[in-house]
């Protein structure tokens, strides 16, 4: 309300203390009107806001049915979406959903999609904004990629022969007995233990501890001529089951 606009207000008519240029006096009976002053229109527009108040606006709710939150994907494997999206004020914005992933970034727009990804644990993001700049989302983890082998068996890769020691170096007998488990991985700190024959009657028994490359020596000492075999009777490693061979082998002294 500008300054200057009149408000009539009703009252007994009685003299006025305002100045003559204040106020109009009205006939009988009808209202009397004065000029507001920019204090008067403040307080009125404070008790009477201009217009209505804006119309609230609620942020869209978002949800993943698939895929599921922890749910695993072999390597090159496609993953599928679906996606929904409501809205008080904007009703339906599912087609408006956007999809990312945090490792390989934008995969798609929409309720629906696939994509191929990285290997790798995956933040996976479905997000839309409403008309008035409200914004909602979703998401899940996802793993994707093939699950590393674990080595489950333990064997002998070979048994060899040396002789050391004496003035010929032929004083005693050295007996090399090396693991190597199904995927070719050499244990550390295997138990090996092994009977050795001469001439086919048992000569020795002996159990070493395998190092890190899988192998552990047995020293026959002062070792006669004859010829020699080596039978590995136990092989103990962690979290690996002896396959129970023994390979082929024999050594003449």
């Amino acid at each position: 309300m500008s300054s200057g606009t009149s408000w009539c207000y009703r009252r007994p008519l009685r003299r006025q203390r305002q100045r003559v240029d204040d106020v109009r006096l009205c006939t009988e009976g009808e209202t009397q009107k004065r000029s507001l002053g920019i204090g008067d229109q403040l307080g009125i527009n404070t008790i009477y806001p201009s217009g209505p108040p804006p119309p609230v606006n609620n942020a869209p709710e978002v949800a993943i049915p698939s895929p599921a939150d922890g749910a695993t994907y072999g390597s090159g494997a496609s993953v599928s979406f679906t996606g929904s999206a409501t809205d008080t004020e904007d009703s339906d914005l599912t087609a408006s959903i956007v999809w990312t992933s945090d490792l390989d970034g934008a995969l798609g727009t929409g309720g629906n999609g696939s994509a191929d990804l990285s290997d790798g644990v995956h933040t996976i993001t479905a997000s839309v904004t409403d008309s008035g700049g409200k914004s909602g989302s979703d998401s899940v983890s996802i793993t994707v990629g093939d699950p590393p082998a674990v080595a489950t068996t333990v064997g002998m890769t070979g048994i060899t022969y040396a002789t050391d020691g004496g003035r010929n170096r032929d004083k005693n007998l050295l007996i090399t007995v090396t693991l190597a488990d199904n995927l070719g991985g050499l244990p550390d700190g295997a138990s090996i233990s092994i009977d050795l024959y001469r001439n086919g009657s048992l000569d020795a028994r002996g159990t070493g501890t395998t190092g890190s490359d899988g192998s552990v020596t047995f020293n026959r000492s002062r070792a006669r001529r004859g010829d020699y075999t080596t039978v590995v009777t136990d092989v103990t490693a962690a979290g690996l089951t002896w396959d129970g061979v023994t390979p082929p082998n024999s050594f003449t002294k």
